[in-house]
């Protein structure tokens, strides 16, 4: 039987103050073009800011090599990209070097005026645009319905919900981005099916 995965964000250093410097936050409609607010010039090679899975110009590539399929990728705009060196901190301490100014975790990014240097240093960033699959999730949890799943190796109910992976993508990015990303299984069934 087909087994799919949900794609998660993996367990942040520092709460809701690592999950801003690692993943940034990102402005703009449900599936239109993403506008990220961050921290730089590092950026891991997938983030997932609320909303996207937005990935450096070099894992595109990797990706692109790989023959993945159920999305495309779409240019995304660097609204505010700010300097701050995070990934230079132990991450295994109890707290960050430093909190932002006025305690709140996305003052790390907007409390700071962007650096259009630091932005282009990080040259391209794309996200994944994933196919909307309808019925695919069953309404209130995270099992899917495999009669509507067409194979793809990465997807999610349309016009929202979760992201699932195949077996296949899970395996690869458990190896290219194990640091950065997580899974769940996803109960599947089929139509018919006591669930």
């Amino acid at each position: 039987m087909t087994k799919l995965y949900v794609l998660r964000k993996n367990e942040s250093p520092w709460g809701d103050y690592g999950d801003i410097l690692i993943h940034g936050m990102t402005d703009g409609p449900p599936g239109g073009t993403v506008v990220l607010e961050r921290t730089g010039p590092f950026i891991p090679p997938i983030t997932q800011p609320y909303g996207a899975i937005v990935v450096t110009d070099a894992f595109r590539r990797e990706l692109e090599g790989e023959g993945f399929t159920g999305f495309e990728f779409r240019g995304v705009v660097k609204k505010r990209i700010v300097k701050l060196a995070w990934e230079e901190w132990d991450r295994t301490a109890d707290e960050p070097v430093r909190y932002p100014a006025g305690g709140e975790p996305e003052n790390y990014v907007l409390g700071r005026k962007h650096n259009p240097a630091v932005a282009a240093w990080m040259g391209d960033l794309w996200a994944l645009h994933v196919y909307g699959v309808p019925g695919l999730q069953i309404p209130g949890s995270k099992a899917v319905d495999l009669s509507n799943y067409n194979g793809e190796d990465i997807c999610r109910n349309h016009p929202r919900g979760y992201t699932f992976v195949s077996e296949r993508l899970m395996a690869w990015l458990a190896v290219h981005a194990f640091e950065w990303v997580a899974f769940e299984d996803a109960d599947g069934v089929l139509a018919g099916d006591d669930a």
